[in-house]
């Protein structure tokens, strides 16, 4: 939102100037990720049509971070580019795109990563190469997110904001529902 707000002044251009840039970008690289798979730009279409206005998303407007779906795909699409060609650069670029998931929504990004964990095992290859790859990817991310989580863990104590514990029924105010 701050190139938004930068512009205009307006925190309610920048509310809607973010949402509308994260659903663009979520059409556009869903549509990219799925004509890289298929090669058809047609498939792109409706795959990104489908994963933009899905009812999930139709059920969580009031929920911003939670509209920033663009991460998966771009996510995807790093992924792919590092299998086709692990090493430390592809290693780093992947990082970047998992920062960039963390610090649009924190839960997107412990998502992703835990994904990505377990999609890297699964796709395991014995080349040193791609270990080290994933080994700067998981460094590139900590450098990038660490300070804004540092600042954020500071911002909240000085608040006062009281810490409680999880509790599993907080998942359901959160969890899909008939709605969604």
């Amino acid at each position: 939102g701050l190139p938004w707000y930068a512009v205009t002044g307006d925190p309610l251009a920048a509310l809607n100037g973010s949402i509308a840039t994260g659903l663009w970008l979520a059409f556009v690289l869903m549509w990219w990720l799925v004509r890289r798979l298929t090669g058809s730009d047609g498939a792109g279409l409706v795959a990104a049509t489908a994963f933009v206005f899905c009812p999930y998303m139709s059920a969580r407007t009031a929920h911003v971070q939670l509209l920033m779906i663009f991460v998966f795909p771009l996510l995807l699409i790093a992924f792919h580019r590092y299998v086709e060609r692990p090493g430390p650069s592809r290693g780093a670029q992947l990082g970047v795109t998992l920062a960039i998931a963390a610090l649009t929504c924190g839960y997107y990004g412990l998502f992703a990563g835990c994904v990505l964990g377990l999609v890297a095992l699964l796709s395991a290859q014995r080349a040193p190469r791609y270990w080290v790859g994933f080994l700067v990817a998981a460094v590139t991310t900590a450098v990038i997110v660490y300070p804004v989580f540092s600042a954020f863990l500071e911002a909240r104590a000085a608040s006062g904001a009281a810490i409680r514990p999880w509790e599993p029924s907080d998942a359901r105010i959160y969890s899909a529902n008939l709605s969604a």
